[in-house]
């Protein structure tokens, strides 16, 4: 299927009625902003009509983050879903995070899934990337605890300026 990338598809080139694509994209494919995608693979199902197309797909990714605690480097998958439908009857986008409503492209203009195959991506990854060794066997967060090393005053001191400024009330 022709286009200007693996994820785009001109309408000409689908069948009428239902069809199925699947697409594997392989390191840094797409650009998730501050996260490495090793592996997708997006199984992409079509349904053409005279008036529409309806585009569903379904994501299955492995991606690399930095932890925001230890700073460390962890892998984790993400799947997603998401459907896109392109219309003659829709004249604006109407997009929301159950879908999308598109308006039915030219005839020599691709439909591309980069942009929707991406945020439904990013959509599913927690906002706070933690590696998986702070999360306890119920999957909760394990609470974050501050920890000195070497001496330690045993007597928190209270500095002079504090007892000369309450002198002055």
């Amino acid at each position: 299927m022709a286009g200007n990338g693996r994820l785009s598809f001109m309408i000409q080139d689908l069948p009428d009625g239902k069809s199925n694509e699947m697409v594997s994209l392989a390191q840094d494919e797409l650009e998730l902003d501050g996260t490495e995608l090793l592996e997708a693979s997006v199984e992409l199902e079509f349904h053409k009509t005279q008036w529409f197309v309806d585009v569903s797909f379904s994501v299955s990714a492995v991606v690399k983050r930095q932890c925001q605690r230890s700073l460390k480097w962890f892998e984790t998958s993400v799947q997603s879903s998401y459907h896109v439908t392109y219309s003659s009857d829709v004249a604006v986008e109407e997009i929301d995070y159950s879908g999308g409503k598109k308006p039915y492209p030219k005839p020599d203009e691709p439909i591309n899934l980069e942009t929707e195959v991406r945020d439904s991506v990013v959509l599913e990854m927690p906002v706070r990337p933690l590696h998986p060794e702070f999360f306890d066997e119920n999957g909760q967060i394990i609470p974050f605890s501050t920890q000195t090393f070497g001496d330690a005053e045993t007597e928190s001191s209270v500095d002079p300026r504090w007892q000369a400024l309450k002198h002055l009330k």
